[in-house]
């Protein structure tokens, strides 16, 4: 869908040093909703994205292909547009909204981003003034004003805060859902595909990870555990391999064992995994989903 949204605009008209401007006949006002739970992947979808398609410097302009952004922690129209500045890496900040509305459409142009990804997009409080209707007016201006795709990420609360604009919704009709990976099925030959799947990813990760020897993650045993040890969330499998690379560093082994993984998630869920940890011989298998265990929680420490 991304793709779809900017191919006219990549290839609109030849790369050029000396033309600096968009043609006025690329489509203005596109935008895409991106949801998923916390841990679902979407700031790894971003860094890939900024990774695709590099800035890139000459003599007379920085192109900034695609510029990443968060919500500010109290968004007001002002606020939004400094941090939108300082993502494209600009230092004039000063002005009122309006002001600094003009200096990044007019940079947006000159230096052709193509996407803006807005991140924490549900972060936008609900208050009259200063929360969905004021910022999402904000939004939508930026969406007007420059031929790029806009990617409002967020989790699912994210809904709230486009759907209660209606101009905005107009704008950002289309929606990508990022989904867990899901295994949780009755059918044995569906599951079967699906840990297959999960065991492959496991395998590509043990060989990016920076240890010596290999850790054996797609081993079947393993692999399952690390499976109920992330609740299938790669942001809580990140960060609890994390701990498991400086357990083992500190027990000066190269490669992580389920050992490590037990005392690993302990330090990444707190007291949460005295109520039930997969890397336990005593665990019973069950999802950890249950009040006072890991996943019963939204955030990991």
């Amino acid at each position: 869908m991304i793709d779809a949204k900017t191919f006219e605009i990549e290839h609109a008209y030849p790369f050029d040093d000396n033309d600096f401007e968009y043609k006025d006949t690329i489509t203005y006002g596109s935008a895409i909703l991106m949801i998923g739970e916390s841990g679902a992947g979407k700031t790894t979808f971003a860094h890939q994205l900024m990774t695709k398609y590099p800035r890139i410097f000459t003599p007379n302009v920085t192109y900034l292909s695609t510029v990443y952004m968060r919500v500010p922690s109290s968004p007001t129209e002002r606020a939004m547009g400094v941090a939108l500045l300082n993502a494209m890496g600009h230092p004039d900040t000063k002005g009122n909204a309006d002001d600094l509305l003009r200096r990044i459409t007019i940079l947006m142009r000159k230096c052709r981003v193509r996407r803006l990804l807005l991140d924490d997009f549900q972060d936008i409080p609900a208050t009259r003034r200063k929360g969905i209707q004021t910022i999402g007016d904000w939004v939508r201006k930026l969406i007007d004003a420059t031929p790029c795709l806009v990617i409002a990420m967020g989790t699912p609360d994210a809904l709230v805060v486009r759907d209660s604009n209606d101009q905005l919704q107009r704008r950002m009709q289309a929606t990508v859902e990022l989904l867990p990976f899901v295994v949780t099925t009755t059918d044995p030959k569906v599951r079967g595909i699906a840990l297959k799947r999960w065991s492959k990813i496991m395998e590509s990760i043990d060989e990016k990870l920076p240890l010596a020897e290999t850790s054996n993650l797609s081993d079947s045993g393993l692999s399952v555990r690390l499976l109920l040890g992330s609740n299938a969330r790669f942001g809580h499998l990140s960060a609890l391999l994390k701990h498991g690379i400086k357990v083992a560093f500190e027990s000066g082994s190269e490669q992580i064992t389920g050992a490590h993984l037990r005392i690993a998630f302990k330090r990444t869920f707190g007291s949460s995994a005295d109520n039930g940890n997969p890397f336990e011989e005593s665990y019973d298998g069950e999802p950890l989903t249950q009040p006072g265990q890991a996943f019963a929680q939204v955030k990991v420490k």
